[in-house]
């Protein structure tokens, strides 16, 4: 479920047709504002399986988290492969 209205429709239209393209999701591990599990459905809802994806998963809320140098590496090297046209 999305709780903007306004994002219904364009939630809708994805769901019709899943994203192809490579998608880097990073949410905080502890949200208490959007549940992690909520946005795994998310992913799972929108993302086409042979879409090429990477998810980290910070242990902070809802708000752009600060990286361990570990998930900050891991978010580097896939925008890394992404850049350089490579199948991850």
């Amino acid at each position: 479920t999305v709780r903007a209205a306004s994002h219904a429709e364009l939630l809708r239209g994805v769901r019709e047709r899943p994203l192809t393209l490579p998608s880097l999701v990073v949410y905080g591990g502890k949200d208490t504002d959007v549940p992690p599990e909520t946005t795994r459905a998310m992913i799972e809802g929108t993302l086409h399986p042979s879409a090429v994806h990477e998810v980290c998963i910070p242990s902070g809320g809802h708000k752009v988290p600060p990286l361990s140098p570990e998930d900050a590496a891991k978010c580097r090297e896939f925008l890394r492969r992404v850049r350089a046209g490579c199948s991850l």
